[in-house]
């Protein structure tokens, strides 16, 4: 630079003496063009050695933001300026969810755990509760049942009963034989059987009360049939005594055509006095008196001991 200054001093010299300038105002002006062209040079100097250590700070401060190796350590947020974060701060977030996530489920997974054991231990609770109830239900409704089966059976049994009673403490043999008369059972009918049948069949709650005598084949057959035709005018209906002139047979049928009973045609016949799958074969069970006698007048006179689900 020096150099230059010379030159440029000397030149500057040979051009005023050329041209016949003062020397003093010359060299003044060389003097002060050169004292410009140094601040200039120092300036540009100074300038670029400004610009120098600007990009040396950037370096640093990009190798920084990078994480580039070296001896240098990185610049943190504050030094360098910006807001980039380093991995170890992002992965901190990360884990931290997952733990959470994982807390959740967790939690949701033990929640429905014990609700389902919650509900289960409920049901079978309440399950077992309703099958005892329904038991001691089912219990009671049975035991009820069979005292209220037992209970009919039993007033239909005293009724039946009191109702025999009367007729054997009027024509039984020991009465009889007790007033000095002739024995005349089974040869027995009751005056005002409807009656006295009426309030026994009310308590008792049947739809039918009769009175059935025991005869023998060979014993008693014709006698107890003779009796029925001369007693028919008490069993209250007279189509058993004269038949109406419009029925036919069987539906004309009357008591003196005797013990009757179907065969295996269902037709009516004159029973024959014999039960060949019976105990007691020659035995007849003639229905006699019945109350109440409406819808009940043709069984009159009808062996029961003919049916098979009868016989002993």
């Amino acid at each position: 630079m020096l150099s230059e200054e010379k030159k440029l001093h000397n030149t500057t010299t040979a051009s005023a003496k050329e041209d016949g300038d003062v020397p003093i105002i010359s060299s003044a002006s060389s003097t002060s063009e050169t004292n410009n062209s140094s601040n200039k040079s120092t300036s540009r100097e100074s300038i670029s050695t400004s610009s120098t250590g600007i990009l040396r700070m950037r370096r640093k401060s990009s190798r920084a933001s990078s994480g580039g190796s070296g001896d240098n350590p990185p610049m943190s947020n504050t030094e360098s300026g910006r807001s980039a974060s380093s991995p170890v701060d992002d992965a901190h977030p990360e884990k931290q969810n997952r733990k959470v996530c994982m807390l959740r489920g967790a939690m949701i997974v033990t929640l429905l755990t014990a609700t389902v054991a919650v509900a289960t231990l409920v049901y079978l609770y309440v399950t077992r509760d309703e099958e005892r109830n329904f038991q001691t239900q089912y219990q009671d409704s049975v035991s009820k049942v069979a005292e209220a089966f037992q209970y009919g059976i039993d007033t239909k049994h005293d009724a039946a009963s009191t109702f025999s009673a009367i007729y054997t403490s009027i024509y039984g043999n020991i009465v009889q034989e007790v007033e000095n008369q002739k024995p005349v059972w089974p040869n027995a009918t009751l005056p005002f059987f409807a009656e006295k049948a009426k309030g026994l069949l009310k308590i008792s709650n049947g739809r039918a009360l009769s009175f059935n005598p025991i005869i023998t084949q060979d014993v008693n057959r014709l006698e107890w049939e003779a009796h029925a035709t001369e007693s028919a005018w008490l069993l209250g209906d007279k189509s058993l005594i004269v038949p109406p002139p419009d029925l036919t047979w069987p539906n004309n049928r009357t008591v003196s055509f005797g013990i009757y009973s179907r065969d295996a045609d269902r037709n009516v016949v004159y029973d024959p006095g014999y039960a060949p799958g019976s105990r007691y074969e020659d035995v007849l069970v003639p229905v006699w008196q019945i109350h109440p006698i409406k819808t009940n007048e043709k069984a009159v006179m009808f062996n029961l001991h003919s049916e098979k689900n009868r016989q002993r």
